[in-house]
C-alpha cells in the first residue's frame, strides 16, 4: 500500500521515482531530518523528492574537470528552477530571483528556453539548509491554501 495516499497499487511495479514518492509522506520524505545533519549532500531518496520541489542537487560542472584531474570528490551545488508562466517575468519576480541568486548563489541567473528561471546555489551546508528549508516550507504553505 502507498504511504502517501493509501492506494493499493503494487508499489514494486512502480518506477524508482514513483516508489520514492509513495514512501515519502506526501513529498516530505526525510528532508526535515537531513536538513539538520552536517552532511555535504542529500541522500538519494531526498534528492528525488527535492526535484518535485524544483530543487536539484548536482555536481558543479565548472569544477568537474579540475576535480577529476586532482582526484577530488564531486563538488555538489544546489540548483533552483522555477516556472515562468506564459513566458513573462514581472519586475518583482525578476528582483526576487536576483536576490536569491545573490544571497545564496553564484550571482548567476539563467532564463531557459523551457520558460524557467534557474540559479546555482552555494554548496555550503548552512546555505543549503537555509535555502532548502525555506523553499520546502514555502511550497508546503502554498499547497495548504
Amino acid at each position: 500500500m502507498c504511504d502517501t495516499c493509501g492506494c493499493t497499487v503494487d508499489v514494486t511495479q512502480m518506477s524508482g521515482a514513483e516508489q520514492v514518492k509513495a514512501r515519502s509522506n506526501r513529498l516530505r520524505g526525510t528532508l526535515s531530518d537531513e536538513l539538520l545533519e552536517d552532511t555535504r549532500v542529500f541522500s538519494d531518496d531526498a534528492e528525488v523528492i527535492l526535484k518535485f520541489h524544483g530543487v536539484y542537487q548536482q555536481d558543479d560542472r565548472d569544477l568537474r574537470k579540475e576535480a577529476r584531474k586532482l582526484g577530488l570528490d564531486k563538488h555538489h551545488v544546489m540548483m533552483i528552477r522555477t516556472r515562468i508562466p506564459g513566458g513573462i517575468v514581472t519586475p518583482d519576480a525578476y528582483l526576487a530571483h536576483d536576490r536569491i541568486a545573490g544571497a545564496w548563489g553564484n550571482d548567476t541567473l539563467r532564463i531557459t528556453t523551457a520558460r524557467t528561471c534557474s540559479c546555482t546555489v552555494s554548496s555550503r551546508a548552512t546555505s543549503r539548509r537555509r535555502f532548502a528549508h525555506q523553499r520546502v516550507a514555502a511550497h508546503h504553505a502554498w499547497r495548504l491554501r
